[in-house]
């Protein structure tokens, strides 16, 4: 039994399997709207964008911390207001007290 091939067609074949290959990615990049839609499509672009939404992610979380911290440093400001009036009603309370007008009953309530 004699094994032949057809050069041809296997030219052919790889000829009509870039092409597909090159319409698939065509159509891959068309569908999602992206110049780069796998790594293999140009490897040093690729890693560009990957460092780009790296550096965005980065900077989201940046801004989420810095919002936590003012929303930290408010609470602390809200609890040190909420201490300085009930200091001040004190402060009034006991100028009140020392009036002679006030009876010792007066006082203890």
């Amino acid at each position: 039994m004699r094994i032949s091939n057809n050069p041809a067609a296997i030219s052919v074949y790889k000829g009509v399997r870039q092409a597909a290959d090159a319409l698939y990615s065509s159509m891959s990049k068309l569908s999602t709207g992206e110049r780069l839609s796998r790594p293999g499509d140009a490897p040093a672009d690729y890693g560009i964008s990957e460092m780009l939404r790296y550096q965005i992610r980065n900077g989201t979380e940046a801004k989420r911390n810095i919002e936590n911290a003012r929303n930290m440093i408010s609470s602390a400001d809200s609890w040190m207001q909420a201490t300085s009036d009930i200091l001040t009603r004190m402060s009034e309370l006991s100028v009140a007290a020392s009036d002679s007008s006030k009876s010792p009953q007066d006082r203890a309530n």
